[in-house]
């Protein structure tokens, strides 16, 4: 293999709060089209993710496989995904930027959400509303689908009394 493409990912598991490194090479040929192999897939040992530390981490693995980069130029692209949810949190959270509507709508959603999780009325629902959280991935988009998808219980629980 002349010429490959290395992609590398680190990210924490919420859960058990372990850091993983992933490593992927990406090749093209006549022969067999575009290929893409995992590499590695494993709990990072890092105390931080500087450009050294990630050349490290990378170098070990594409040593045990006998690749290595010999070129000096890196491109770093950033994960779409969390670019993209950084902008829904940037749009549902900081003030004066001219998006009260949604704004208002979304805190109007994490209100119901706290209140029903703080009472008897969480269990009345047939799934688990899911709060929002700045520090946690993904969580307005799973607050807001959790909403949506018990939406029209919403009626009888909420003149339920306690």
């Amino acid at each position: 293999m002349n010429q490959y493409v290395i992609t590398v990912d680190f990210w924490c598991e919420q859960r058990t709060k372990v850091h993983y490194g992933g490593v992927t090479i990406h090749t093209f040929t006549e022969e067999h089209g575009f290929q893409v192999f995992v590499l590695a897939c494993k709990p990072k040992d890092l105390p931080s993710q500087s450009e050294y530390n990630i050349r490290i981490f990378t170098d070990k693995i594409l040593e045990s496989y006998d690749l290595d980069l010999k070129v000096t130029f890196f491109i770093r692209i950033g994960c779409s995904a969390h670019f993209i949810n950084k902008i829904i949190e940037h749009s549902l959270c900081k003030k004066d930027i001219d998006c009260d509507v949604i704004q208002q709508l979304f805190n109007n959603i994490h209100d119901i959400v706290v209140y029903l999780r703080s009472s008897s009325n969480q269990s009345k629902l047939s799934k688990k509303l899911q709060l929002f959280s700045k520090p946690r991935w993904n969580s307005a988009h799973a607050m807001i689908c959790s909403f949506i998808d018990v939406f029209p219980e919403l009626a009888c629980v909420s003149t339920d009394k306690d």
